[in-house]
Parts: C-alpha cells; sequence; structure tokens
C-alpha cells in the first residue's frame, strides 16, 4: 500500500510531458471503481460474490485519429468484502486488498467520437484478512488478463467498463467486472 500514492502521482506528474499538440486527448487518468467479484474454485465454495472500490492510474498517450496504442495500468482495490457462502465457514466476512500492474492495448472505434475497446494484462498481488483456499494463505501472487470498453465523456472524464480475469498461476481464481470514472491530464 505504501507504492500506491507515488505510482498514482508518478502517471499524473507524467501525463503532461508526452502532450504533442493541443488537439491531443488526455494522456494519464486517475479516477475511481466499484466492483462486482466473483470467486472461483475452492474459494468460491466458501466465498462467493462480493464488492470491491478502489483506485486505478493509466498512462496511454494517444492522438485524434491514431488507431492503436499501448500503455501501462495500475490499480489498488483498497475495500473488498466477501460474505461466508459455506454456513461453516468460522471467518466472515473475508476482506482483501489486490493491487495489478499491467500493460493495455487500447483500438479506437471512430475517429469522431473518443471511444475505445482495449485488452490488457500484467501481475497481481491479493492479500486477504484470512487464509484463503487453495493454499491457506493470507498473501498470493499471480497474473491478470481482461478486456474491456471506455470512453471520453465531458472533455477528459474517461468511462470505462472491464471484465478481468485473476489470479492466473495457483493462487485464488475470480472473475471481476469493473466500471470505473477517471480524470484525464493531456
Amino acid at each position: 500500500m505504501r507504492l500506491a500514492l507515488p505510482l498514482a502521482l508518478a502517471v499524473v506528474i507524467a501525463a503532461p510531458a508526452a502532450r504533442a499538440d493541443e488537439d491531443d486527448l488526455p494522456s494519464g487518468k486517475i479516477g475511481l471503481f466499484g466492483a462486482i467479484r466473483q470467486n472461483l474454485g475452492e474459494l468460491g465454495k466458501s466465498y462467493g460474490n462480493g464488492w470491491m472500490m478502489g483506485i486505478d492510474a493509466l498512462y496511454q498517450p494517444m492522438r485524434p485519429g491514431q488507431t492503436w496504442s499501448f500503455g501501462l495500468a495500475w490499480s489498488a482495490a483498497v475495500i473488498g468484502r466477501f460474505g461466508a457462502d459455506d454456513i461453516e465457514v468460522a471467518d466472515s466476512p473475508l476482506k482483501i486488498v489486490e493491487m495489478t500492474a499491467g500493460l493495455r492495448m487500447r483500438r479506437a472505434l471512430s475517429d469522431t467520437v473518443p471511444h475505445y475497446l482495449f485488452v490488457t494484462g500484467g501481475g497481481a498481488v491479493l492479500r486477504t484478512s484470512v487464509p484463503v483456499p487453495p493454499d491457506d494463505k493470507r498473501l498470493y501472487y499471480g497474473g491478470y488478463g481482461g478486456f474491456g470498453y471506455e470512453r471520453f465523456v465531458l472533455s477528459s472524464s474517461l468511462l470505462s467498463f472491464e471484465a478481468r480475469y485473476s489470479l492466473l498461476g495457483q493462487g485464488p481464481r475470480s472473475v471481476t467486472v469493473l466500471l470505473g470514472m477517471g480524470w484525464g491530464s493531456p
């Protein structure tokens, strides 16, 4: 968590340097998101659906008329809560903190309206309030992959919708649907 604020500030500070002219779209974004998560596998048997809230940031410069762009993304779910689905689970509710960092590829859908499809993937760290399956640990590392849609609204605000699968590897697996609103910096 100590890295959360410095990473977010680095994205916002670095964003103005990529600006080529006055017509550029925002290169950086910092925002808030809400999410619904479905745990899968052994964890899903004990703790099913839950919700998360957090902050995210990205740096992805793109000029009007450009079709493809590549960027960096970061997020931290600072609050996550799941109720026990199994009555034998004494440690209820499950609380989590999750951080992700990865790469993004964005494709413009139109030259006139700034809206995009994107794919993303990278690494994730998950910390839970109690030991959870599959290894009965509280700290897991793995990967994530996702895709989504985003659209600039009100000139520099970015509305996004994303579906994400994590943790890739040996950790607890989940499917998450995120809805976010961010504010850009040219």
